[in-house]
């Protein structure tokens, strides 16, 4: 009986031991857990240290007011987003990164002949000093911020970080509080912007300008055409037999033309099958047309009277088969428009000229050791790179199917230094 009760109680004991091992087990593996957590909020955390210390050096200036790196991130974002997301149809199409391509902005203080990544430097910095003057003088003639613009700040703040990540966000130097202090002190300066160009646009001569605008440069011809491209999707040249066979396509479509009134009727199914395609177009006297390239070929367009349609034409050139009709010679569209842009190119130079003055009251300064190492297209996007930007838009436009189409996640900088 004693034995029994022995046994009975080492197996207790055992049973005890081996649930006390099971329970330090647990607690080693909630520990182990914990442990890996907060290694990682300190790797974080460190690394957000050693890009804070980093973005400490103040860059610019602007009276008693001054910017460090960690201001300007958002602005560098802004463009390097809107640009990145292009960068893959650069490669393709041109064969070259958007960065090392032909400034394309709309700054006018940058340079003739500085690529992208130059450009858009200068334009970061013009515009985020254009908006500290302007948000300065409005503050002093008593500009206060409405309801309206409060809220909308806060709106589009909180829309551009909404797919971003904490770790994105932390090396970006953002949070939704500070983003919405810069898009407030940007609606502030836009709108004392606005009120000082609407009264620079009045000093302005429309007729004036109209008149520097050569009416015989800007006569418009539209004309309508069919066409099959002579190579193929990947840009390589038709073998002899294929071009032979889209040759016979396309003037098979010509002959069947009799009616000119009807130039617009004579693709059938079939056609859309074999690559014929039909295209409307307009080009100027100045301008020329940008498709055609080919000197003679464009002799032949030239020389068409209204309703008059070319033979088919081979343009080995432009890569196509091609015939055209001239369809009319009368439209004034693309002269009018050359007189608005003459309009608002001299409304342009007003606003400029009173902002010049401006900002020559204003002491500025750009510390150029710090701005002279900073390369636009490699700030930002290692840290939301071309296929985070991507993911960004589907889930946008998931969650927003009208948004679809939009081009880039920042949110659109202002196109107040465009004319500068």
């Amino acid at each position: 009986m004693n034995s029994s009760k022995k046994i009975v109680r080492e197996g207790a004991t055992v049973k005890n031991k081996k649930s006390e091992a099971e329970a330090l087990s647990v607690v080693d593996r909630k520990r182990l857990v914990i442990g890996i957590i907060f290694a990682v909020i300190v790797v974080v955390l460190c690394v957000g240290v050693g890009i804070q210390e980093f973005k400490k050096d103040t860059v610019l200036k602007v009276n008693n007011t001054k910017y460090t790196m960690d201001d300007m991130m958002w602005p560098i974002y802004e463009v390097e987003s809107q640009y990145l997301a292009m960068d893959s149809m650069y490669q393709y199409y041109m064969n070259t990164s958007v960065w090392d391509a032909s400034y394309s902005g709309g700054d006018a203080n940058v340079p003739e002949g500085s690529t992208n990544a130059d450009g858009l430097k200068i334009q970061v910095m013009n515009q985020t000093q254009e908006y500290e003057i302007l948000y300065q003088e409005a503050v002093k003639n008593d500009y206060k911020l409405t309801e309206e613009e409060k809220q909308k700040a806060k709106s589009d703040a909180k829309d551009a970080l909404k797919y971003l990540s904490f770790t994105q966000k932390l090396k970006l130097s953002i949070s939704e509080g500070k983003l919405t202090d810069l898009m407030e002190k940007r609606a502030l300066a836009m709108r004392y912007s606005d009120d000082r160009r609407a009264e620079t646009d009045k000093t302005v001569d429309e007729d004036a300008a109209k008149k520097t605008v050569n009416k015989d440069d800007y006569k418009q011809y539209d004309v309508q055409y069919y066409y099959v491209s002579t190579v193929t999707k990947e840009g390589e040249e038709l073998k002899p037999e294929k071009y032979d066979k889209r040759l016979k396509q396309l003037k098979d479509v010509y002959e069947r033309m009799e009616d000119n009134d009807k130039f617009a009727e004579l693709l059938e199914e079939k056609d859309k099958a074999d690559q014929v395609k039909f295209e409307k177009a307009s080009y100027t006297e100045k301008d020329g047309w940008s498709l055609i390239t080919n000197k003679d070929v464009m002799k032949k367009i030239k020389k068409l009277k209204v309703g008059d349609v070319t033979e088919v034409i081979e343009d080995k050139d432009d890569k196509m088969i091609l015939f055209v009709r001239l369809k009319d010679d009368t439209s004034t569209e693309s002269y009018d428009k050359a007189c608005e842009e003459a309009v608002t190119t001299a409304k342009d130079e007003k606003y400029n000229e009173w902002f010049k003055e401006l900002q020559g009251k204003y002491t500025i300064k750009v510390y150029d050791k710090v701005w002279d190492d900073i390369e636009i297209g490699t700030v930002t996007t290692s840290i939301v790179n071309e296929e985070d930007l991507q993911k960004m838009q589907e889930e946008r436009e998931k969650d927003n199917p009208s948004s679809e189409g939009a081009s880039s996640d920042a949110t659109a900088t202002s196109d107040s230094s465009e004319a500068q």
